[in-house]
């Protein structure tokens, strides 16, 4: 089993015409527990331009991500149920959200390196080793 513990970034889709949402995650993999927070900017007229957290819980079984995403703004108060499968030697994950039976679409997250972290903190490209 893959532990997908660690910070990731990601894209989700709508199924329509609108833009995809870039998000960061920090996951934690506890015996196929699943927690974390989900941070992302608002991209609807109410929450334009504020950040908005979310708590993330659920399990990973063998390659299979299941889990909600809560969010913590009062903009912003739903559910969304992700579902997916760990590829690329757990260094990403793909599937699909869902919010109810009629609103869903792709998602892709991708495990951030150290080094990408450590370039973050201080503003530099740092290489790969």
């Amino acid at each position: 089993m893959t532990n997908i513990s660690g910070d990731w970034t990601g894209v989700y889709s709508y199924p329509r015409r609108l833009a995809p949402t870039a998000f960061d995650a920090e996951l934690r993999d506890t015996n196929g527990l699943l927690s974390g927070l989900i941070t992302e900017l608002g991209d609807s007229a109410r929450s334009r331009g504020h950040v908005l957290q979310s708590t993330v819980i659920g399990q990973v079984s063998g390659q299979s991500v299941r889990f909600t995403k809560i969010y913590d703004d009062p903009v912003r108060s739903h559910a969304v149920f992700y579902e997916g499968e760990v590829i690329e030697d757990g260094n990403a994950i793909e599937g699909q959200w869902a919010i109810g039976p009629n609103w869903s679409g792709p998602f892709r997250m991708q495990k951030r390196s150290a080094s990408e972290m450590i370039a973050e903190e201080v503003g530099e490209e740092v290489p790969a080793t």
